[in-house]
């Protein structure tokens, strides 16, 4: 008997609660908590070189959090899984990365984030975006748009200029080959001047043998 009565004591005090002292009813509204909106703090990214050409390398570089326990690269201008480049795991204990969807095999992770893309082509040319992501620290994302020119043409003035100097060269070995042979020719006649003299001694001295012989046998 006891327990029926402390139950009807509580359902009067419920009852009650919900009266104002006016007589109308009145309830407190309860809080309804809503998750707070991630916080974001944009970073600055900047690239060396800072011309990039084709064909060249060029290495983008991320500010923003030092320590973080992953990173992610987008080729676009915002977060989209279908353009992510790779993630990257720093140490420790080792770091690795995991390819995207827009990874070509020429982008390379590295300290601080740091995308590093080899030969580059005009394609490469657009947007990139790079997320920072730490357990304890707010998001950091930042943005670079990047140009890669093609490479300088050579100028005709340069061709015809080099195209001069190589035949320059050419023609002064033609001319430094004809002294030589010249040269040589002189020495040669100024240390053997006795040959040509030798030579003539026995060609006169054959066609006078020749001369004399028939008489020399008609008189035995």
């Amino acid at each position: 008997m006891g327990w029926q009565m402390g139950a009807a004591f509580l359902a009067a005090s419920i009852l009650i609660s919900f009266f104002h002292p006016t007589g109308v009813m009145s309830f407190t509204p309860a809080k309804v908590l809503l998750p707070r909106a991630p916080r974001i703090v944009l970073l600055k990214v900047t690239w060396e070189p800072s011309n990039p050409v084709a064909g060249q390398n060029v290495t983008l570089i991320p500010g923003g959090l030092e320590v973080f326990h992953v990173c992610r690269w987008y080729r676009a201008a915002a977060v989209d899984e279908a353009n992510e480049i790779f993630s990257y795991h720093p140490p420790p204990p080792s770091h690795w990365q995991q390819k995207g969807s827009a990874y070509t095999g020429r982008e390379t992770g590295g300290p601080g984030c740091t995308l590093h893309i080899t030969n580059l082509t005009l394609d490469d040319s657009g947007n990139y975006t790079v997320t920072k992501e730490s357990r304890a620290m707010p998001l950091n994302i930042g943005h670079a748009l990047l140009r890669v020119s093609e490479p300088p043409s050579v100028p005709d003035s340069a061709c015809s200029k080099r195209s001069g100097i190589i035949s320059g060269i050419v023609l002064g070995s033609l001319v430094v080959t004809a002294m030589i042979g010249i040269l040589l020719y002189f020495l040669l006649r100024a240390y053997y001047p006795s040959d040509n003299k030798t030579s003539t001694q026995l060609i006169s001295t054959y066609a006078m043998y020749e001369h004399l012989s028939p008489s020399v046998g008609e008189n035995p």
